[in-house]
């Protein structure tokens, strides 16, 4: 069979072999425009069995659009691939739910963005369907260059079930750097999902959309450690896509997020180190924390933010309340392994109520601060901070009771008999406990003053 045509001395001369690494008219996958060759172009490209690979300069449209055969694209380390004709660059079908296609770039894709593709979508850098895997490798770049419409976006798939990994660079000038259009209905409802190592920077200020959904299917966004978004997360407004966006200590979001309602999950995750959620985050109707790491919540962007009805559940490590936050909008749920801290050692940061207490309650602020209602589960109390926590509720936990700082006070009905001891280290003070049922049972082991009626043990 003939797998190239090859233009050479002014007329078109058929090659017969398997593989070809120069530059060709490339049968089947490659088009130029409205090119008279039947769906070709020139390129520094090879194509086995619907596996093309591209290592030189490309000047026009790789792919005819929906019904684009090819199944592989490698865009090798120091190859461009950009439609001089200012249309969209790399344009593919779709694989299948079994068999995704694969689009691999350690090269540099390119886009003006001013006119359409064969989706008719708008002048976007890289369009396909769904079922497709992008891998965006450390030297690849996917770039929307400066000129481009408002809607050419460096990634616009139709459909669903594909997944974005990027350990390189996307920037746009002008638009979204992933928009899913959700118009391909066998897959638009599967969902789709980004892993980001690397960085993405949306508009040429770094303020625009990282994430356009048109609300058709729920997307899967994981910003990991050391990686870098600067524009705004936006997906979605319908309220009923259950969206996740997991975010890793030391990974950094400047701009936004917005989840699209009370579907959607936040996660706060990583195993080691600290980090504080920033920004405007709203529209997320569970917030997590997972793994061993410390994330700081609450100071400047209130939890109430997220939801008037969320859910938040501490599952590992620590996850510090800087901020003021009512358990009428903020159900907190305690789980094995987890610390919820009020406070950052000042005066702010505070939670009328929790849920339940599996894992460790820590109070860490300066001042005198009430705590009303009453703490269940088998997890620890821990006074933390230099003032004074005064517990009034009778208090049914079965953990330690600790005392690093500062005072614990029971006042009114305030008890802890259900806690396995006391270990006092500040200073631990039940003169004012009017309660019948006994303040404490079990054991008590003090280093700091004990007071009882006023009078100090």
């Amino acid at each position: 069979m003939f797998d190239s045509v090859s233009p050479l001395s002014g007329y078109i001369q058929l090659i017969y072999k398997r593989h070809y690494s120069y530059f060709a008219l490339v049968g089947i996958t490659l088009a130029y425009g409205n090119s008279p060759f039947f769906g070709t172009a020139l390129a520094a490209c090879v194509n086995i069995r619907g596996t093309v690979t591209c290592s030189g300069v490309t000047p026009v449209r790789i792919g005819t659009g929906p019904n684009d055969p090819t199944t592989t694209l490698n865009v090798v380390s120091g190859a461009l691939l950009r439609d001089d004709n200012r249309s969209v660059s790399l344009s593919l079908g779709s694989g299948t739910t079994a068999s995704r296609n694969v689009i691999n770039i350690d090269g540099t894709v390119q886009g003006y963005g001013r006119t359409g593709g064969p989706y008719n979508t708008g002048g976007n850098v890289v369009e396909f369907g769904g079922n497709t895997v992008v891998n965006i490798g450390t030297t690849g770049v996917v770039s929307q260059l400066a000129g481009g419409t408002g809607n050419s976006e460096a990634f616009n798939p139709t459909g669903g079930n594909n997944i974005f990994n990027n350990y390189g660079l996307i920037t746009t000038a002008t638009s979204a750097a992933f928009w899913f259009e959700g118009t391909q209905t066998a897959t638009a409802r599967l969902g789709n999902t980004i892993n980001n190592y690397g960085t993405i920077t949306a508009g040429t200020s770094g303020t625009g959309t990282i994430v356009g959904n048109s609300s058709a299917g729920s997307i899967n966004f994981t910003n990991y450690t050391g990686s870098t978004i600067n524009g705004n997360i936006s997906l979605g407004t319908s309220g009923s896509l259950s969206n996740n966006v997991t975010l890793y200590n030391g990974s950094t979001v400047n701009g936004n997020i917005s989840g699209g309602g009370d579907a959607a999950v936040l996660n706060l995750a990583g195993d080691s180190g600290s980090d504080t959620l920033n920004g405007t985050v709203r529209g997320f109707g569970t917030l997590n924390k997972n793994g061993d790491g410390i994330w700081t919540v609450g100071g400047a962007s209130p939890l109430s933010n997220l939801s008037s009805s969320l859910s938040l559940n501490i599952n590992d490590g620590t996850l510090i309340l800087a901020g003021t936050a009512s358990s009428s909008q903020t159900r907190a749920t305690i789980n094995s392994g987890g610390t919820f801290q009020l406070g950052t050692g000042g005066t702010a940061g505070w939670i009328d109520a929790v849920q339940a207490n599996n894992g460790t309650l820590a109070f860490n602020r300066s001042d005198a601060n009430t705590f009303g209602t009453a703490i269940t589960g088998s997890g620890d109390v821990v006074q933390m901070g230099s003032g004074t926590t005064t517990l009034t509720a009778n208090n049914t936990y079965t953990g330690a009771t600790s005392i690093n700082n500062g005072t614990l006070a029971l006042s009114g009905s305030g008890a802890i008999a259900s806690s396995t001891g006391v270990h006092n280290n500040g200073t631990f003070d039940v003169s004012n406990a009017t309660s019948s049922t006994p303040s404490i049972r079990r054991s008590m082991v003090a280093a700091g003053p004990f007071w009882v009626a006023k009078r100090s043990f």
